[in-house]
């Protein structure tokens, strides 16, 4: 017989095989169904019930130890650093507030009594949690149509000056004391009421754009220091009379203390704007 003839092919490499690519094939080759759900060997997204467990639990306690860690600072900061018998945040100075609550410019119809009874009940609700409040005597004179005046078209607003925990006003005792950016109205103030302007935060409206309407202010136009300014002794009726109708007027009230300051440029402290317009 004659001999075999073997010819080469070229160069003859021997790859290496590792264990755990066949494991790696093996797993591929499981259908996606196995992969998220194997009840053969009881498992989820490819781990068991203990092995589930095991994380859980681990994640657990360590988000329950961090929460321990926090709060107990947060512990000490309130309890060991901040003083408890004074407010967490303070502010200076008190600022106002106006009642009905509305947009910065709200319009309505004085005869639709659909568009004046929720403006009313709106200041019958903020006044009732008033304590002190008392509706046979306060702002008898502002409801005399029982709806506010909205319909009688001579329409209250309140002014509310918000209470700051500490702050101690500083007063206008003394017509010679007050700024000459007051108005005249201020001083007109410190003449009806000659001889009581002790310890009072004034309070003065204006129309930016109209000497109409007259402001008229019940039961006063100061809070009196001396109440502690409590309740409804940091409320202020002012009532519009005399106002033209279908005519949006720019309202800007102020109050008046050595330690209020008034800016009316940017940050609009000390004072309250908006707008209205009967119709």
């Amino acid at each position: 017989m004659p001999q075999d003839i073997v010819v080469p092919a070229g160069a003859y490499k021997l790859r290496k095989q590792f264990r755990h690519e066949e494991t790696v094939r093996r797993k591929k080759d499981i259908p996606w169904s196995k992969k998220i759900l194997n009840l053969e060997k009881h498992q989820l997204f490819g781990r068991t019930a203990w092995a589930w467990f095991r994380i859980v639990a681990f994640y657990m306690v360590l988000y329950i130890i961090i929460a321990c860690i926090l709060l107990f600072w947060i512990l000490i900061l309130i309890y060991a650093i901040i003083n408890g018998d004074e407010p967490k945040w303070k502010k200076e100075f008190p600022g106002l507030s106006i009642i009905p609550r509305k947009l910065s410019t709200f319009n309505y119809y004085s005869d639709i009594l659909d568009e004046v009874y929720p403006i009313a009940d709106q200041i019958d609700d903020f006044l009732n949690k008033l304590k002190g409040y008392k509706d046979d005597i306060d702002f008898v004179k502002c409801n005399e149509d029982k709806l506010w005046g909205y319909h009688a078209k001579t329409p209250c607003f309140f002014v509310k000056l918000n209470y700051i925990i500490g702050f101690e006003a500083r007063t206008y005792d003394n017509v010679s004391d007050i700024p000459n950016s007051a108005p005249d109205e201020l001083k007109e103030h410190f003449k009806k009421h000659e001889g009581d302007t002790e310890g009072k935060i004034w309070l003065t409206c204006n129309n930016k754009d109209w000497e109409k309407p007259t402001f008229t202010y019940y039961p006063t136009p100061y809070y009196d220091t001396d109440t502690g300014l409590r309740g409804v002794d940091r409320i202020i009726a002012v009532q519009l009379k005399d106002m033209p109708i279908d005519d949006y007027m720019g309202i800007v009230c102020k109050v008046w203390a050595k330690n209020i300051p008034i800016d009316t440029q940017v940050s609009g402290h000390g004072q309250a704007v908006f707008k209205i317009n009967m119709k």
